[in-house]
């Protein structure tokens, strides 16, 4: 049910990113959510350290899905290091390579941010695309025949290096 649901939404979404009505009718349903969260963020004062931890916090929030399996495997790392220095070690490691990340997407945003309009006029669609074929592909079950298939005339060595993490 998870998985037939999360591909149906899948697919609206990119269905969304492909009909511009649609993107105009979706962007008014969720106008009041992003207007609280907007008005919230408006409270929080980006100065001083306070205010900086907090929007930390926020991303992080955010954030955390997305880095479940990187942080999970960075803690079995740690776990592996024998010592308390040696596990601190690599954790610092971790974060610093997270947080040089954030560094970079942000000079990035900062020196690109005057041609996003126009990226975005050709992403959108390519990730409207992208969003409904994959979500169709797991509708119809054709993702497992792809995935066998890739998986049937990949070399054992290219399997052995994938499903060893």
């Amino acid at each position: 049910v998870l998985r037939t649901g999360s591909a149906a939404i899948l697919a609206a979404f990119g269905l969304v990113l492909l009909v511009p009505a649609w993107q105009q009718s979706f962007a008014r349903l969720l106008a009041p959510a992003a207007g609280g969260g907007n008005a919230l963020l408006a409270r929080i004062s980006p100065n001083g350290l306070g205010g900086q931890f907090l929007l930390g916090l926020l991303l992080g929030a955010v954030w955390s899905p997305c880095t479940g399996p990187a942080l999970g495997a960075a803690v079995g790392l740690a776990g592996q290091a024998g010592t308390a220095p040696g596990a601190g070690l690599v954790m610092l490691v971790f974060g610093m390579g997270a947080g040089m990340s954030f560094l970079l997407l942000a000079y990035i945003f900062r020196s690109g941010m005057k041609h996003m309009a126009a990226l975005a006029r050709v992403a959108k669609p390519i990730l409207g695309v992208a969003l409904l074929m994959t979500g169709l592909l797991v509708l119809t079950g054709l993702d497992k025949t792809i995935e066998s298939r890739l998986v049937a005339s990949s070399s054992d060595w290219l399997i052995d290096l994938v499903t060893r993490f």
